[in-house]
């Protein structure tokens, strides 16, 4: 798998990130996708965020993605 960001700030719009993935995705992959964007948003108190998936792959597990998703923080970010 394969992450491409790119951070913009617009005077008059805002602040946007942008993100690519590409390849094979599973659970880890979006676990990766998801610190890429903590990680990239984190000074930011405005932003707004768009992930393109066309090129992605998801290949995953039910038991995986329940377990994911009962691991995940409420209101990780601000």
């Amino acid at each position: 798998m394969d992450l491409q960001l790119k951070l913009f700030r617009l005077h008059t719009a805002g602040t946007y990130l942008f993100m690519i993935a590409q390849g094979i995705m599973g659970v880890e992959g979006i676990k990766a996708l998801f610190h890429e964007i903590a990680k990239g948003t984190q000074s930011l108190l405005y932003c707004k965020v768009l992930v393109d998936l066309v090129d992605a792959t998801m290949r995953l597990d039910g038991a995986a993605v329940t377990d994911f998703l009962e691991s995940l923080e409420h209101n990780p970010w601000q």
